[in-house]
């Protein structure tokens, strides 16, 4: 009997140091510890909701093992978001989300070194929405206030901002949710390179004033979406003072051009100046950089360059100004004739010199 007790007692031992070495101490989505890099709706103080890409979460803790509570809200069944894990501004691991599951262990450590860890939606809000519940971390470990930069570039567009198809090798592949990477869009490589926090309200298919192949005009354009906190949410518009920016990058107009009836020049002048002048007025203080498509071809390409610039003449702000990328091609294509992250890099480069140029 005494031999059976003593193992029973040696059981409970062995299990309470397990849980004891396995607890993890919990972080609120609301608490300071955390930073936040573009649009969350906050209003459940429990979990906060995000579509738009390369929204992020960030970290900056010693411990060993770190979890992350995120659910997924896809927009179709089999098609879940995808996630990105950034140690130290290097990819760690990425992955889908899992139906059902809430938790997933994204670091284990070897040492008890300060991290700064990053959960970035690789996604747009076209794949869905996620949530985001905390972190656990060691019960022995620590954290420190996230800093992020100091310089903060916004940027509006469509699928080429959101780094839609970049990961494809093909034009003619289909496009896929794994293989769009906003962390590696020219938008937030260049904004890295800046040394810049960014915002990325984009969406696949959008545009000033017709979307993708749309024969109605105005309905759920950029400059529509562009005020809302998450794409879909009609109840919750963004607070635009909560992120102000130093800098606003504009690329639009793509899908204008898009069949069964291209682009009209009236209609995109007038809508692009007011968009213009609604962005400048929100973010006085802020340059707008206005680019064209990577994807247009000539002669879509010239008339949207021409049909800008005109658009800026037309505000006579010196504070808008206007930046040609280099048309796509050269170094291949990623999913359906979109910019590959080679295209990317390349038109990233050509921001950020452009940027240095005008002393930002």
């Amino acid at each position: 009997m005494n031999v059976k007790i003593k193992h029973i007692l040696c059981a409970v031992l062995l299990f309470c140091a397990y849980t004891t070495t396995h607890a993890m101490n919990y972080i609120s989505p609301q608490s300071p510890e955390i930073g936040y890099m573009g649009r969350f709706n906050t209003t459940n103080s429990e979990e906060f909701t995000c579509s738009f890409p390369a929204s992020s979460i960030f970290l900056y803790s010693n411990s060993k093992k770190v979890t992350v509570q995120l659910l997924d809200y896809p927009m179709e069944e089999g098609r879940p978001n995808y996630i990105a894990i950034i140690v130290n501004d290097t990819v760690y691991k990425e992955f889908p989300l899992i139906p059902g599951q809430s938790e997933y262990t994204i670091a284990n450590f070897s040492n008890e070194a300060f991290r700064m860890i990053q959960v970035c939606k690789r996604t747009e809000s076209l794949i869905g929405t996620i949530g985001f519940k905390g972190f656990g971390i060691d019960k022995n470990a620590t954290t420190k206030p996230v800093q992020l930069p100091g310089k903060k570039i916004l940027f509006i567009g469509n699928s080429i901002t959101c780094g839609y198809g970049n990961e494809a090798t093909n034009a003619t592949d289909s496009f896929t949710a794994h293989t769009e990477n906003a962390y590696m869009s020219y938008a937030a490589i260049a904004a890295r390179e800046l040394n810049a926090q960014y915002h990325l309200i984009a969406y696949s298919g959008k545009g000033i004033y017709r979307n993708w192949a749309d024969t109605v005009f105005d309905i759920e354009t950029m400059p529509k979406v562009f005020h809302k906190t998450l794409a879909f949410d009609t109840c919750n518009s963004w607070n635009h003072t909560q992120y102000v920016p130093s800098l606003i990058v504009i690329n639009l107009g793509t899908n204008d051009f898009s069949p069964p009836l291209g682009a009209n020049k009236d209609l995109y002048i007038t809508r692009f100046t007011e968009f213009l002048q609604t962005v400048s007025q929100l973010y006085a203080n802020a340059p707008i950089v206005c680019v064209n498509s990577q994807m247009l071809q000539e002669p879509q390409r010239s008339d949207q360059i021409t049909w800008i610039q005109e658009s800026i003449a037309v505000l006579k702000n010196n504070s808008i100004f206007f930046c040609k990328l280099s048309m796509q091609g050269t170094v291949g294509y990623g999913a359906d004739w979109h910019p590959n992250i080679a295209q990317n890099k390349v038109n990233a480069k050509e921001l950020v010199g452009f940027c240095k140029e005008m002393g930002w």
